[in-house]
């Protein structure tokens, strides 16, 4: 009835340009570029249609067109992605070469039996990820076989392909990814995997490795190479259940036991003096006293005295109590009478000297 409405389908629109996006967002994709096209003209056929239904249909359209009427789009994405990725400058050398991964089993799955196909469109995208994913779960040990036949067959090579590149521009993997040998980083593990510890520093005063977390750190890559088609989740519950099943006894175990605790210790007195130095050096007291110092609009204080005598807005009085308490400060902090900008003291004397004031006669 909607299709009825507006008559006679219009002609396809050509690839209009599009505004330049900000050096740290990546260009449009070719299929952005038709769907960004097309979108009013498929609205204007098709008013009923959810947003939903409508883009569900521009991907329908945009996987029936040849590559003739493809081209437009594609040459312009290109044009703009090269010249984006010459403006970046950021890439490092060996990133070129570097072995692409081979898609999981869902993927493989997913290029498969295009799922989307089958749900077609929904309300929204999560309803549509979500029955996909319920899609792949019921799929039985049969149906799945050969997609990970495919990954097991891949993974390895990629494995060995991820190795060789490595060792070739002198990379070592880290919790930063890959980086030179020289980094850091690449510099900390390999004296972790040496066994050297002369030199852990403890990590900030937030936590500190646990002994499970510096083993599954080492034996990483250990595991990934011996059990490929693991996904991460499944990786990390296999290293779990390996430590819960070692022995208290075992000697690697103690010994990342030994190391965890000893950097414990280390990371428990680096917190002690931590808390010492924001007590006595930290920010707030370096605030605290320079408000002390400027209450009285005077930042300058001398040997005579703190300035308070010298402001212009107080009455003879008003100094005379604040010069005495301001001195009690000095002499005894903890005084519930000594005057400071965050004791109850500054706070009484500011009530008592709002209501002397008001008091006063116009």
């Amino acid at each position: 009835e909607a299709i009825a409405k507006a008559g006679a389908p219009e002609a396809p629109e050509e690839p209009v340009p599009i505004k330049s996006e900000p050096s740290f967002l990546q260009p449009k994709s070719a299929y952005d570029r038709y769907r960004d096209a097309q979108r009013d003209r498929l609205q204007r056929q098709h008013p009923g249609l959810e947003p939903m239904a409508l883009n569900e249909k521009m991907r329908l359209a945009w996987a029936e067109l040849d590559e003739t009427a493809r081209r437009p789009y594609v040459e312009q994405a290109q044009s703009e992605r090269g010249a984006w990725q010459a403006a970046q400058s950021v890439s490092d050398p060996w990133d070129a070469d570097r072995p692409r991964k081979p898609p999981s089993v869902f993927d493989l799955w997913s290029r498969a039996t295009k799922p989307r196909e089958q749900i077609g469109a929904q309300k929204s995208e999560a309803q549509v990820r979500k029955q996909i994913s319920e899609l792949y779960k019921a799929l039985t040990p049969e149906q799945r076989a050969p997609y990970q036949s495919e990954y097991d067959r891949t993974m390895p090579r990629f494995l060995a392909d991820e190795k060789t590149w490595a060792a070739k521009w002198n990379l070592v993997k880290t919790c930063k990814g890959f980086v030179p040998a020289t980094h850091p980083a690449a510099i900390n593990k390999a004296k972790r995997l040496s066994g050297d510890t002369s030199s852990d520093v403890p990590p900030l005063p937030t936590a500190y490795p646990k002994a499970l977390d510096m083993w599954s750190r080492d034996l990483k890559e250990t595991y990934r190479t011996k059990f490929p088609s693991l996904a991460p989740p499944d990786l990390l519950k296999k290293m779990k259940s390996d430590w819960a099943a070692m022995s208290d006894e075992d000697a690697v175990k103690s010994d990342y036991k030994r190391r965890s605790s000893k950097l414990k210790e280390e990371y428990a007195s680096r917190y002690a003096e931590w808390q010492s130095s924001q007590m006595e050096d930290g920010p707030r007291k370096k605030r605290r006293a320079a408000v002390n110092a400027d209450l009285s609009g005077d930042s300058r204080v001398t040997e005579q005295g703190s300035g308070l005598a010298h402001a212009a807005h107080f009455s003879d009085s008003q100094k005379a109590v604040l010069e005495s308490q301001r001195a009690l400060w000095e002499r005894d902090p903890s005084h519930e009478d000594a005057l400071d900008l965050s004791s109850r003291a500054h706070e009484a004397l500011a009530r008592r000297f709002a209501s002397e004031i008001s008091d006063e006669p116009p």
